[in-house]
């Protein structure tokens, strides 16, 4: 490598430790930024976690699921997102910040690139629960509502949506 080389990369990690340049990943499907609304007006929310910048490099593809859910939006890392009442969300570290995902209707769901930790909250109503399962379809996990955990999505491969309790 070339001493200038060198010298431009040094100067670019240096800038990038210091925090005085910022780089927002986005690609040509990402979704749109939404403003988070203010805490006061809803029960529920799912702290977007932060997972380290990431450079295009090395970026993962984003965390999808099959079948879709009800909302998928991105937001910056340590944001306060409102899971309202009949929801169960899950937030999923990506990036300089992480996406939410809002799921409404009971059934499975096939999640991909779902890694790190996160924060799941369950803002279903009556006995509705929201399951964790493994590559198995075994349960390792479950929430009733209005319970919230912080799981490692790594062993996780399905969220399942149920009408009675844990």
């Amino acid at each position: 490598m070339s001493l200038v080389r060198r010298t431009l990369v040094a100067a670019a990690g240096l800038l990038l430790t210091l925090g005085t340049a910022t780089t927002v990943l986005t690609t040509a499907n990402a979704a749109p930024v939404e403003t988070p609304r203010t805490p006061d007006k809803v029960a529920y929310y799912v702290r977007v976690p932060s997972g380290p910048s990431v450079t295009p490099a090395i970026a993962l593809p984003e965390p999808t699921t099959s079948p879709a859910a009800a909302s998928r939006k991105w937001y910056p890392g340590g944001s306060l997102v409102p899971c309202e009442p009949g929801y169960a969300c899950a937030g999923v570290p990506w990036g300089s910040g992480g996406f939410v995902f809002k799921f409404y209707s009971y059934g499975t769901y096939r999640l991909s690139y779902w890694h790190g930790s996160g924060d799941l909250t369950n803002a279903q109503t009556g006995t509705a629960a929201v399951r964790t399962l493994d590559q198995n379809g075994v349960q390792i996990g479950c929430r009733d509502p209005h319970e919230r955990a912080f799981p490692s999505w790594d062993p996780v491969w399905y969220i399942r949506l149920t009408s009675y309790g844990c």
